[in-house]
């Protein structure tokens, strides 16, 4: 697709401009990039109401 490619197309009706695609923009993510920087405690959820930890599967 012209849009993948990195060009703007333009839709049309009548000959005036209704819509337009541009291409997106391309983030560059780094995964990983926190390892070792955020530590979640074991019991994180403990505190949760029962019904949301019967939800997520946690009681």
């Amino acid at each position: 697709m012209k849009t993948e490619r990195g060009e703007r197309i333009t839709v049309t009706r009548a000959g005036k401009p209704v819509a337009e695609t541009v291409p997106s923009s391309k983030s560059k993510r780094r995964f990983g990039i926190d390892e070792g920087k955020i530590k979640i405690s074991p019991d994180f959820d403990s505190s949760l109401p029962a019904e949301i930890a019967k939800a997520f599967g946690t009681e």
